[in-house]
């Protein structure tokens, strides 16, 4: 099944339950945690704001892939780099935002099933030693 039809998040626990339709790296390590984040709805014209991706956790990095239809290209960062994590949501758009030495990615999602993406946040969060992550 395509994934970009997929419509709710839902957690990555290893590297057999990314959709079989990503590319992820062959030299990726043992995922610690992971989490789909759907793509935006469809407008009447069949466009989206942005597609569907993965996040992913490794014990060294971070993986964004987006779906290969975006042609976006595969985001790798090294979590020593990771400077500041940013999380927010205003009804059903949710948004985190991730910012290093030399760079910036805003992964928007929707929140009606925000749960698992929150989740893999908490996880991560005590890997930058941020304390508490606040959604509000």
């Amino acid at each position: 099944m395509d994934s970009r039809q997929y419509i709710f998040s839902f957690g990555i626990s290893s590297l057999a339950e990314v959709p079989a339709d990503f590319a992820v790296p062959l030299d990726l390590e043992t995922v610690q945690t992971g989490v789909f984040l759907p793509r935006d709805d469809a407008d009447c014209l069949g466009r989206c704001k942005y597609p569907a991706r993965v996040l992913l956790l490794t014990e060294r990095e971070m993986v964004v892939a987006a779906h290969p239809a975006a042609k976006e290209p595969l985001l790798r960062i090294p979590l020593d780099r990771l400077k500041r994590i940013e999380c927010g949501r205003i009804l059903l758009l949710g948004w985190v935002v991730f910012s290093w030495d030399d760079g910036q990615k805003r992964l928007p999602y929707n929140t009606r099933t925000g749960g698992p993406v929150e989740k893999c946040l908490k996880r991560l969060s005590p890997t930058f030693a941020l304390g508490d992550l606040n959604f509000t």
